[in-house]
């Protein structure tokens, strides 16, 4: 889980998606994006100074692993 304090979002890596929620106040969050990932890929940073999210997608049957970048959008 990674927070975007500039954009005051939410980056939650979880099987098949990285759902993005928006911050409305300290107790509220909203499902701003849901956005394909990858099977078992639940392992992400966010670099806010590079405006990207970086998924770690691990080797499965005949896919090697891979590093997957997301430009973040404003």
């Amino acid at each position: 889980m990674s927070y975007d304090a500039k954009q005051r979002r939410l980056y939650l890596a979880g099987d098949q998606f990285v759902d993005v929620f928006e911050q409305k106040d300290p107790d509220h969050y909203a499902l701003l994006a849901k956005i394909p990932g990858s099977f078992r890929a639940k392992t992400g940073i966010l670099v806010p100074e590079l405006n990207r999210y970086y998924l770690a997608v691990p080797h499965h049957e005949t896919k090697d692993a891979e590093v997957r970048v997301y430009e973040v959008q404003p």
